[in-house]
């Protein structure tokens, strides 16, 4: 069975009835997932992956390595907890939006490739559900490192020309205080204090050691002449 088989195979389902055992069997089998809201506060899975999750008003939740990823365990809130965001980096996103007037109920939006189908009650479609396949919610390709920036530039206004420098953010080019002004060294900030991004220190490190030994370098030519 393929994912468009099985989207078809569901379309007009009724509400409440949306997937029999046999065909979550199936589904398992073929490693097919099926999600779809439901009522007015479930994000159900079927299939390959059997779970719900709460969604009263809407909610995202992640996908890695072909399962649910839980919340974590830890008692820190999701958005506060640094490891578990840089966990999530990797992981596909399905969000569950909730439409509460004209239309269906339910939609669903995720970078995950899938079929859609629709849901029905009293005629009129409920909740449009997606069936994709489990391995296509694998880990994503992780996201280019965040780091220190040196960077120098000249800034020009009407009565004469400024020099800039400093170190800054790669991601949100926030540039920090005067006090780490110093292109031979790095800043110790693990996180940038303005966007929360964890920084990669080699990267900054390797300028630094760059600027050093381009100095010693041009010190030393400059002594034997």
């Amino acid at each position: 069975m393929t994912v468009k088989e099985l989207a078809c195979l569901l379309d007009g389902r009724k509400y409440g009835y949306v997937i029999t055992d046999e065909e979550q069997a199936e589904a398992k089998a073929a490693n097919l997932v099926v999600a779809y809201g439901y009522s007015d506060d479930l994000l159900e899975f079927e299939g390959a992956i059997c779970d719900e999750v709460g969604a009263y008003g809407g909610v995202t939740a992640y996908l890695k390595k072909g399962e649910l990823i839980p919340e974590p365990s830890c008692g820190v809130e999701a958005d506060e907890c640094k490891l578990y965001q840089e966990f999530l980096s990797t992981a596909h996103k399905m969000t569950t939006v909730w439409h509460n007037g004209s239309g269906p109920c339910w939609t669903i939006l995720t970078d995950i490739p899938h079929e859609t189908f629709n849901i029905i009650e009293d005629g009129e479609t409920v909740s449009v559900g997606i069936v994709f396949r489990a391995e296509d919610a694998m880990d994503k390709p992780a996201p280019p490192p965040s780091y220190w920036a040196w960077y120098e530039e000249t800034i020009s206004n009407p009565n004469a020309y400024e020099w800039e420098y400093g170190w800054r953010c790669s991601k949100c080019k926030s540039v920090l205080p005067d006090e780490y002004d110093d292109p031979g060294v790095p800043p110790e900030f693990l996180y940038c204090p303005f966007c929360g991004e964890k920084m990669d220190a080699e990267i900054a490190k390797a300028q630094a050691d760059n600027y050093i030994a381009a100095l010693e370098k041009q010190t030393g030519e400059t002594s034997n002449e």
